[in-house]
């Protein structure tokens, strides 16, 4: 898809993705509802993605940019020099340990996440360590996405990641104590993204 026929230009979408039955993993899916009770700017799409899979491409394709909001699982032994270590998304969604989320990383966030905390990066990064050759269309990833984009030859915007670094994930309808502190912290982040304004052609 060209820049020319996106049919949403000059907006940006907020895309909260997760699975609300696994605990940590719906963080994305509560903080875009937060977002959407306390209101937000015109020029802004606020949409849940719950577990979407494929049929996200096209979503984000159609916008000039993108905020994901997600939950991230840290990796050990990836550090990514100059930027943000590379942690595994979308945990339940993928098959395995990463084998379909792959890893993802790019700039802003110096330092490799603790448990608990909310990280920022502009995606710019995406491996796959231990690539699984079946794409499931309900649980393709944020990495899974990237990667088929570019296999398509398909142009994305700008992708900004508000990501929560969970210590883990639990079968359960209700986030962690310690992923509720932190849904604040996250619809901060994502304003001060839009405040920031959309990144140059």
């Amino acid at each position: 898809m060209s820049g020319e026929s996106r049919v949403m230009r000059g907006r940006t979408l907020i895309l909260g993705v997760g699975n609300l039955l696994a605990g940590d993993d719906g963080f994305g899916v509560h903080a875009v509802r937060r977002l959407l009770e306390q209101g937000v700017p015109e020029g802004v799409d606020v949409e849940d993605g719950a577990t979407g899979g494929v049929d996200l491409l096209e979503l984000m394709a159609a916008y000039d940019r993108v905020i994901v909001i997600d939950m991230l699982r840290i990796v050990e032994g990836t550090e990514s020099p100059g930027g943000c270590a590379l942690v595994a998304a979308d945990s339940v969604r993928g098959r395995g340990s990463g084998t379909m989320g792959g890893l993802v990383g790019g700039e802003r966030s110096p330092r490799r996440p603790v448990p608990g905390e909310v990280v920022v990066f502009r995606l710019n990064r995406v491996e796959f360590p231990n690539p699984d050759p079946y794409l499931s269309l309900h649980g393709c990833s944020l990495g899974g996405i990237v990667r088929l984009a570019r296999a398509l030859d398909l142009e994305l915007p700008a992708i900004d990641v508000v990501g929560y670094a969970s210590g883990g994930i639990q079968w359960s309808t209700e986030l962690s104590t310690a992923a509720q502190r932190a849904l604040d912290d996250a619809v901060r982040r994502v304003r001060a993204l839009l405040e920031e304004g959309a990144p140059a052609a």
